[in-house]
């Protein structure tokens, strides 16, 4: 992308897109900074979430556009759009007619789960150009960012680039889901299963977060100073974690010869927890690879 100043678009604006919205609005861009958001276009379906959204950027809205149902004039009006509808909705979006032609030349970037870049482009063309007619050039990033983005906490993969062509576009990409959390870019072969690991890991987490809370709830201590007691725990080894210090390698620390986290440990082996998450996640990833297929 040449121009430093660029138009942000959002089709079907949920809560990531609200989460990147705050994000940019809320940070006093410097000279040094790489992009600017100029303007920002967002196509949202009903009057409910036209009304929320405006409440909620009220004070923003010089510089703020929101449509409903008008993803046609989202796309014409920016340089880069953020496309996060439901997967099962992507073909009908961007075949819409005068999708292509609007997005020719721009960056898209895709938070959908199981639909490729490939898959993306087909929809934005039509699945196949009209006779005579040139196929829509689109920069297609793929991206799977987290909920914690509404706290600017998301740990957001994204596709690397396919060729030299869309270098520019993953740049602009990891700088708008900096503003939410941090980025990092990986194949697209992997991203089924590691977008899943990104995606939804946070709620696998809360199962064995729930079941610490219920044993502490049976021991005698009530749930909100419980809660708060493992979130602070959580908060700590992910610093240690983010230290370079290896999972393996902590749990070897902790667990004392004879003592009880060792038991702890042992009671979660033979149970087979290790082995459950690792299949939760193969599972989420095959079902995310599915959700990529035209049969709904």
């Amino acid at each position: 992308m040449a121009a430093r100043s660029f138009n942000l678009g959002i089709i079907a604006c949920g809560q990531m897109g609200t989460a990147i919205i705050a994000g940019i609005l809320s940070q006093d861009l410097t000279a040094n900074a790489p992009w600017n958001v100029k303007r920002i276009f967002i196509s949202v379906q009903s009057a409910a979430s036209v009304s929320r959204l405006q409440n909620m950027l009220a004070q923003h809205l010089s510089r703020v556009t929101i449509y409903q149902g008008d993803n046609l004039a989202v796309a014409e009006h920016s340089h880069v759009v953020i496309l996060g509808c439901k997967p099962a909705l992507m073909e009908r979006i961007l075949g819409a007619e005068g999708m292509g032609d609007a997005l020719n030349g721009k960056i898209l970037i895709s938070v959908l789960a199981g639909k490729t870049t490939e898959m993306t482009r087909r929809a934005i063309s039509g699945f196949e150009a009209p006779t005579g007619e040139a196929t829509p050039h689109v920069h297609v990033v793929r991206t799977m960012p987290n909920m914690a983005a509404r706290e600017h906490a998301s740990m957001t993969v994204v596709s690397s680039p396919e060729d030299d062509s869309d270098i520019d576009a993953v740049r602009v990409t990891r700088w708008l889901f900096d503003h939410v959390g941090k980025t990092h870019e990986i194949p697209e072969s992997l991203f089924d299963v590691i977008g899943s690991l990104v995606g939804c890991s946070a709620a696998m987490f809360t199962v064995a977060i729930d079941g610490l809370l219920d044993q502490s709830v049976a021991s005698g201590l009530d749930r909100p100073a419980a809660l708060k007691l493992v979130t602070q725990t959580l908060f700590g080894l992910a610093k240690l974690l983010e230290a370079g210090n290896h999972p393996s390698v902590l749990r070897e620390e902790i667990s004392s010869p004879g003592g009880s986290t060792i038991q702890g440990l042992m009671e979660l082996e033979r149970q087979g927890v290790r082995s459950a998450y690792a299949s939760a996640l193969n599972v989420t990833g095959e079902r995310a690879k599915s959700l990529g297929s035209k049969e709904k």
